[in-house]
């Protein structure tokens, strides 16, 4: 890993030992200063991998022996390995009539990554889901569009989430029109929390990515290709690397970060269905038409940072009799009505313009 055997030319991204350098002399290296704060996972990285290829040849117990000495030196004495060597793999809880529970395990160990590719023979994207959700105590869920046939290929395992008090947290788009709203308002009246971003002309989001957070530390989580649909989760030619939290600390807070900045953006806003299912329709291309929101065949509705505008004026106008505005904002954010979005508006204005142009 950390040493060119025979000085072959290419890039190289590892710490420069002894026996590297040696193998370097003469062939004029590219070689960078290693930050102090970097330092301590590159030497820890450098170390595993020497311990990994040693171990394999130490017979046990030595091999026992050369761990705990190692740890010893650096004061960790009672993170030796307890023999035998046995694996923690769950402690279960007990519930009040004191039944003892442990959830399914998944088949990817918890503290590795791996590669789903929906091939037969190797298990599918769907039952892995499935397997995390049930030991999962919060999920988080992005991805461009959510279909019926895939949410009832989860349901079951997202309903038992649920009376367990598991929090669900989805983040969804009308890209495409390919949400379907019935898979929509079955989740939330599961208890998922939904928020869907209507704004197809620029967000364009493509990520897919499930979450699964675990008090215990070992958090995992599916990147990939795959939406919410039936050909994603069970035959579809898909690919979805699950991620370790134990293995990649960094790498997994990373998403964690990426999703909490999209749930605070106003560009996802939450849906109820009692208050937002005609918008989610119109948006997704099927809905009912409005002739008092529809001016020269085109629909309107603002994008959450024109709303801000909106609401700003007319409570300037409203409280302060002030008509007089002046509203500054970058090029393209649909500042000039003639040239807005065919989703531009405020619903209040198109109407008075809808009805002054049928007169």
């Amino acid at each position: 890993m950390s040493r060119p055997e025979g000085g072959e030319p290419g890039l190289y991204d590892a710490v420069l030992t002894r026996r590297s350098a040696r193998a370097v002399v003469g062939l004029d290296p590219e070689l960078t200063a290693l930050d102090d704060a970097e330092q301590p996972h590159r030497w820890a990285d450098h170390v595993g991998a020497v311990l990994a290829g040693y171990l394999p040849g130490v017979d046990e117990p030595e091999r026992a022996k050369v761990v705990a000495e190692l740890l010893a030196v650096f004061g960790h004495a009672d993170d030796a390995v307890e023999l035998p060597p046995r694996l923690l793999v769950g402690i279960p809880s007990v519930d009040a009539l004191g039944a003892r529970r442990l959830p399914r395990r998944p088949d990817i160990p918890l503290s590795t990554h791996d590669l789903l590719v929906n091939a037969r023979g190797e298990p599918h994207l769907a039952a892995e889901l499935k397997k995390e959700i049930a030991s999962a105590d919060r999920i988080d869920l992005i991805v461009a569009f959510v279909r019926w046939y895939g949410v009832r290929l989860l349901f079951d395992a997202l309903e038992e989430a649920r009376r367990n008090d598991v929090p669900i947290r989805l983040l969804t788009t009308t890209y495409t029109g390919s949400t379907e709203r019935i898979a929509l308002d079955r989740l939330v009246e599961l208890g998922v929390d939904v928020r869907v971003s209507y704004d197809t002309a620029t967000t364009r989001l493509h990520a897919k990515a499930w979450i699964f957070h675990r008090r215990t530390g070992f958090s995992t989580a599916y990147v990939g290709s795959s939406n919410v649909t039936r050909s994603a989760l069970l035959d579809g030619r898909e690919w979805n690397v699950r991620l370790s939290r134990s293995a990649a600390p960094a790498l997994f807070d990373k998403f964690r970060s990426a999703f909490d900045t999209y749930w605070a953006s106003s560009d996802f806003e939450p849906y109820d269905p009692a208050r937002d299912a005609d918008r989610l329709d119109v948006a997704l291309g099927h809905g009912p038409r409005d002739e008092d929101t529809e001016l020269s065949g085109l629909r309107f509705t603002p994008w959450p940072y024109q709303e801000e505008i909106l609401q700003a004026l007319d409570s300037d106008r409203r409280n302060h009799d002030s008509w007089r505005n002046l509203v500054v904002a970058p090029t393209g954010t649909g500042k000039t009505p003639h040239f807005c979005s065919s989703r531009i508006e405020s619903a209040s204005s198109a109407s008075r313009a809808a009805r002054s142009a049928r007169r």
